[in-house]
């Protein structure tokens, strides 16, 4: 009879460091808390965080359960609860993240948290080095960027290259693609470095409700005068690559990356109008089109043919 032997040990640490900012937990003991919570209830509150924190006899579980409790209350915008809980417990804002702050963003509920110590320049989860912070998040709202500057907010540092993952973008990066010119120039006035992913279009962040057409029309328009500010006014290379290192999820040139973007056929004409050529080559050896072809995306097919038969008749 054959028997049954012990799997190897993995080559990696079974014991990882606990992260700075670790994940919520999730109780049954919460929902009167959320509840209190979802319908402003200051009064309910008190006695729905003492019910959850004596679910268990351990003070490490009571203390999870004040900090998760703080960050909904950031998360839904509670400005009465977040300073009544502050007050209470100063020291429990280990589970707010920058995400939380955005997610309904109150400056009043940004100035308590920072005037309690809350670290303005975290970032989302310190499990990743690519994740967002608070800079990044808010470089839409010029007056909110503006305050975060003021308030010590860094912009000034570099992307680590030799990651490969690659550093959390610049946050001239993230003006570029949601953020106006006006930011743009502030930003940089006030030190914040050009990266080499500053032309590229990615994706936009996930919102949880639809934008309504205005809304639509307004960043069509923002992103139009973008680009031409990047390309005419501070002569940004068309054609750059995105790092001068292999890095994860690195596509090649705006062009590439545009071919690769939902709905990107508008930057892709764009680019193709101003100069960007078709035919350079990323680090698989794949130009503009063949990486359309290899992903089968159609709309991007189509730009290329209707490119291919303007520029023909031209010539």
């Amino acid at each position: 009879m054959a028997t049954r032997t012990q799997p190897s040990p993995p080559f990696f640490p079974r014991h990882k460091p606990k992260p700075e900012i670790p994940s919520p937990p999730y109780c049954w003991a919460l929902d009167p808390v959320y509840d209190a919570v979802d319908y402003g209830c200051l009064s309910e509150l008190d006695g729905a965080l003492a019910v959850a924190c004596h679910a268990r006899r351990s003070k490490r579980y009571a203390r999870e359960m004040k900090c998760t409790t703080l960050s909904v209350c950031v998360r839904e915008g509670r400005l009465d609860m977040t300073r009544h809980l502050l007050e209470k417990y100063p020291n429990h804002m280990d589970y707010v993240t920058p995400k939380d702050v955005m997610e309904k963003f109150s400056l009043p509920i940004l100035e308590l948290l920072h005037a309690s110590g809350w670290d303005i320049n975290q970032d989302s989860s310190p499990r990743f080095r690519n994740n967002l912070r608070l800079i990044d998040l808010a470089c839409h709202d010029e007056p909110t960027v503006r305050w975060l500057v003021d308030h010590g907010a860094e912009i000034d540092f570099e992307r680590d290259e030799t990651y490969v993952f690659g550093r959390f973008h610049l946050p001239l990066e993230h003006c570029a693609m949601r953020g106006s010119v006006a930011t743009f120039r502030f930003l940089q006035a006030k030190g914040a470095k050009l990266g080499k992913w500053t032309l590229h279009p990615r994706r936009r962040d996930r919102h949880r409700c639809q934008p309504s057409d205005e809304d639509k029309a307004k960043r069509k328009l923002a992103r139009s005068e973008m680009l031409y500010f990047l390309v005419d006014e501070l002569k940004l290379d068309i054609n750059g690559k995105e790092a001068d290192v292999p890095q994860m999820m690195q596509w090649g040139t705006p062009l590439h990356n545009a071919t690769m973007r939902k709905n990107g056929e508008a930057v892709m004409k764009w680019l193709l109008e101003m100069g960007a050529d078709p035919c350079i080559k990323n680090r698989r050896g794949l130009d503009a089109e063949q990486l359309a072809t290899e992903c089968k995306i159609e709309r991007a097919l189509a730009v290329f043919k209707d490119w291919k038969t303007a520029h023909e008749s031209s010539n």
